[in-house]
């Protein structure tokens, strides 16, 4: 339901001057926000940017895939930081724990109308979806995993959720609810990743930029009050979001009856023919490697010795076409958190970090290092960057080649191979693809903060 409708404006020119000033109001807002975040706590910032761009997905207009996104980093990154900025503010839920069957009751001591109540599912409908500690659910026993994973991909596809029990019999919401989640974990566990493949990867992880900081840094911190420093990332939060809100053209769509009456801002997005097409080839090249990296690929050793030789399984490399819609999502979220009604190329930084957080550590590693030897490794070399054992190696090279991202060939020395990027993911090992990955953000020309 539609609480209230587009701003109307004595004429098309009011129109546009207004919608122009909120753009350029929103950027600086964004990049007040920025500059104070990287002041008091740098390490914080890609993380927010992350979290913002996600965030935004769930104002554009017409917009009704949710969009699963979990930041991945160490202890004591901040990353749980993120989540709480965002924590009591309009249109968001938090929850420190769930469980799979909360999303829809079988209780089976309460009457349906309470059950409704306790639903999770209808409560998160149209909202941000926040949960700071997913590390109870990875480490859950198999059965239990399975479960609520397979009920989060489910719910993750937009179209509601219905099931069955003895207790209570048919359950569920058959409707379009759209989220966006964001979740918080160290990292993810292999049987985790192996799971997703198995019932669809829905979920997209962010990991956070691991550093190491000289002795001196921490010296200079040691008269910094960390509330002090969050509290003004907060106020500079709250001022953006609340600007944000003021576009407009937005649309306030009722999130459910016990909302208040300011509902949840929609923002339509009428220039998407605009968007750089450059940039939506970069997001399709990015879809199509995403769907080999994090493809699982069972091997085993053939001889009974310390393994020199490895068998697969052909892997099941899923289909690129839903990851390149959640991933041009993405990039048009952050387009919009800066104000923007079109994607370009600033906006693909945040879709590359994404797409190389959204598969094991291990393999990303070794394709980081790929990519910077120009395409090519051997086992001796790949030993000596990732400090693993041969055998480890050549099962790790195995692997890759099972999923089609390389070639594998025997070279002279004795066992050793020799890996080479396929054809058609070159790209990645060339200067743009480097200069793109480590772009940072310009501010706009004047020129593209008002309608053409």
């Amino acid at each position: 339901m539609v609480l209230a409708g587009k701003s109307n404006k004595s004429n098309d020119n009011d129109k546009v001057a207004d919608t122009a000033t909120w753009r350029k109001g929103l950027f600086e807002r964004y990049e007040t926000l920025r500059n104070i975040t990287l002041e008091n706590m740098p390490k914080l910032w890609s993380g927010l940017e992350f979290a913002l761009s996600v965030k935004t997905i769930l104002n554009i207009k017409g917009c009704t895939l949710p969009f699963g996104g979990i930041i991945l980093g160490p202890s004591s990154s901040l990353k749980t930081v993120i989540v709480e900025l965002f924590r009591g503010y309009p249109n968001t839920h938090y929850t420190d724990k769930f469980s799979a069957r909360s999303m829809v009751s079988h209780n089976s001591g309460l009457s349906e109308e309470k059950l409704q109540q306790i639903d999770m599912l209808p409560k998160i409908k149209n909202k941000l979806f926040l949960t700071p500690e997913l590390a109870p659910i990875f480490s859950a026993r198999e059965e239990d995993l399975i479960e609520i994973l397979g009920i989060m991909t489910r719910i993750l596809d937009g179209h509601g959720f219905e099931s069955d029990t003895g207790s209570q019999g048919h359950r569920g919401y058959a409707e379009d609810i759209m989220f966006v989640w964001i979740g918080v974990a160290v990292d993810i566990p292999y049987r985790v990743l192996k799971q997703l493949s198995v019932l669809g990867p829905k979920l997209y992880f962010f990991r956070l930029p691991k550093s190491e900081e000289a002795e001196d840094y921490y010296f200079d911190q040691k008269d910094h009050v960390f509330a002090e420093k969050r509290q003004k990332i907060h106020l500079a939060l709250l001022e953006y979001l609340g600007y944000f809100d003021m576009n407009p053209d937005v649309e306030l769509v009722q999130v459910d009856e016990s909302a208040s009456s300011f509902g949840l801002p929609k923002i339509p997005l009428n220039h998407k023919d605009k968007d750089e097409e450059l940039a939506h080839r970069y997001i399709i090249r990015l879809a199509i490697l995403l769907s080999h990296l994090r493809a699982v690929v069972p091997t085993w050793e053939t001889r009974d010795t310390q393994g020199t030789e490895y068998a697969y399984t052909f892997a099941n490399i899923e289909d690129p076409s839903r990851a390149i819609e959640v991933l041009r999502n993405l990039a048009r979220g952050h387009a919009l958190s800066q104000g923007r009604e079109n994607i370009t190329v600033d906006d693909i930084p945040v879709v590359i970090q994404t797409v190389l957080s959204t598969a094991s550590l291990e393999r990303v590693r070794i394709f980081d290092i790929l990519i910077a030897n120009r395409g090519r490794l051997t086992t001796s070399q790949i030993e000596t960057y990732l400090d693993i054992s041969p055998p480890t190696a050549r099962r790790t090279m195995t692997e890759l080649k099972a999923t089609g991202l390389v070639d594998m060939t025997d070279v002279s020395a004795p066992e050793q191979h020799e890996i080479r990027l396929k054809e058609k993911f070159r790209w990645f090992s060339t200067e743009e693809f480097y200069n793109l990955r480590s772009l940072k953000e310009k501010s706009p020309h004047i020129e593209s903060l008002v309608y053409v």
